[in-house]
């Protein structure tokens, strides 16, 4: 796709493979007789086929690899969630092994797993790997709309004092439910970590120990900070920014020092959230700026700074694109068409977000602009309703739509979602900062002071890194989790409903 950035995580793959998979499935449908509707998964969670595939995926060496394997559970789905539930309960010993078949189970099961999950943590039986697992697989997801009881106490067990990797990932699950702050015990922990993972679930900490940290004065306080901020610009409703928080918010923001640019963006997404970023708004470079993007309340005060062109030295120019497109006037936009669209590192997502845009209106304007690159054709439907088929799309999904929309089998709302989607896999998303924040903030606390971890943040020396106790550096859950961190950073799945556009 010309204008967005490739997404960096490696594609496994999959087709062909999964293609079998599919047949094989079909196969046991059809030998048992068992129709779709017969009131039951029609893969039957027994086929030996399938658990020597998900054995050799995920167990076996040298043929393990966990994201094809996650991949292939993925997309399969639900119907095959028993069976990996069941070759879990059938691994007693192995660590490691239950860790690739746990969350192959959870991302097979999707939404539906919590409940299988919670009951699975409810027993006494799961140790400090498995529940930290759980937790970092929560933790990564979106936003939970149900609350959850006890989230936190059922995610730590029946351990007291756990240790603080498990304490840790807990509360940055507990985050993304709606968590009753006032029933939890207030922190008085003085792990800078712990104290971090609270905040950002917007769990009570003890002012005493938190003082020094927004002071700057004790080692990996940024995280403190940029939890602490992150968590704040998570917050429901309309409360009014407090006043101290928006101080050590602009105070991070003062900063110039390279170490401080994941506390510096988090206190632009605060700001911006509140539309309190004055003066700096007009100063944000092209980084930041992708982060104040994401918050509508500041829409009006960026708008001077959003332009249909490439930022210099953006490598994916797209974003703020996208932005231009979703926040500046449609009129302004379509009459500068002929500019943006001869600049291909960024027409087909200024088009893309256009589209989207129109057809949230409920009276779109009519678009007579011809512009000669694919993209363009979704403008024109969502203005006119008739759809030009263009020669091909690059993005092999936006291909297939396109031939959905050409046989007028679309709605506004379809068409909406998929465009948006479409942006999200690019890249493009306006909502991709506070996601990336988060998803990074959960990444510096767990996983780069471990041995697979490594390869993140390679700027921090190891010395310097925040570790979590209780594993070894080197132990085969950080293997796992990083593949699981890199597994849910791909975006092919829906946009998370806290990060859509608004």
């Amino acid at each position: 796709m010309r204008g967005a950035a490739a997404d960096p995580s490696p594609r496994p793959r999959r087709w062909a493979p999964l293609v079998a998979i599919v047949l094989l499935a079909l196969t046991a449908q059809t030998s048992s007789g068992q129709s779709p509707s017969a009131g039951r998964p029609w893969i039957a969670p027994t086929d030996r086929r399938f658990q020597e595939r998900f054995q050799q995926l995920l167990l076996d060496e040298p043929s393990r690899d966990l994201a094809v394997g996650w991949t292939y559970a993925e997309e399969i789905g639900r119907p095959v969630a028993p069976l990996l539930w069941g070759m879990l309960d059938a691994e007693q010993s192995n660590v490691e092994r239950r860790l690739a078949l746990l969350v192959a189970a959870l991302v097979a099961g999707g939404p539906t797993s919590e409940e299988r999950l919670f009951a699975l943590l409810d027993l006494p039986k799961p140790l400090l790997a498995e529940r930290a697992m759980a937790s970092l697989w929560i933790a990564l997801g979106p936003a939970r709309a149900r609350p959850m009881p006890r989230v936190l106490q059922r995610l730590i067990g029946p351990n007291k004092e756990p240790e603080d990797l498990l304490a840790v990932a807990a509360r940055l699950a507990a985050g993304r439910y709606r968590v009753d702050a006032q029933a939890t015990p207030v922190l008085h922990s003085k792990d800078p970590g712990l104290l971090a993972a609270a905040a950002f679930a917007r769990l009570p900490v003890g002012k005493t120990v938190t003082q020094r940290l927004w002071r700057g004065e004790v080692r990996h306080g940024g995280l403190f900070r940029r939890a602490a901020m992150l968590g704040a610009a998570r917050s429901e409703g309309s409360a009014p920014l407090q006043k101290a928080l928006s101080e050590h918010a602009a105070a991070a923001l003062s900063r110039t020092d390279t170490r401080d640019r994941g506390e510096r963006a988090a206190a632009v997404l605060l700001l911006a959230r509140h539309d309190a970023l004055g003066a700096a708004a007009t100063t944000l470079d092209w980084e930041l700026l992708r982060v104040a993007v994401s918050q509508p309340q500041s829409a009006a005060s960026l708008r001077k700074r959003l332009r249909p062109t490439p930022f210099a030295r953006d490598p994916m120019p797209g974003l703020l694109a996208a932005a231009y497109a979703w926040n500046a006037p449609v009129s302004e936009v379509l009459g500068r068409a002929a500019e943006w669209g001869s600049e291909p590192q960024v027409r087909g997502a200024l088009a893309v977000a256009l589209a989207a845009r129109l057809c949230f209106l409920p009276a779109a304007p009519e678009v007579e602009q011809q512009l000669d690159f694919p993209e363009w054709s979704f403008v024109t439907w969502a203005s006119t309703g008739a759809f030009a088929r263009p020669a091909r799309f690059e993005d092999a999904r936006l291909e297939a739509f396109a031939a959905v929309l050409a046989a007028g089998r679309a709605t506004k709302a379809s068409a909406r979602a998929e465009l948006e989607l479409a942006l999200w896999r690019w890249g493009s998303h306006p909502g991709l900062g506070p996601w990336e924040l988060e998803r990074q903030l959960i990444r510096d606390l767990l996983l780069v002071g471990s041995r697979a971890g490594g390869k993140y943040r390679a700027e921090v020396p190891t010395h310097l890194r925040y570790f979590p106790t209780g594993l070894d550096r080197d132990d085969p859950f950080f293997d796992i989790a990083v593949a699981l961190y890199e597994f849910t950073g791909r975006r092919t799945r829906a946009v998370p409903y806290e990060y859509r556009l608004r």
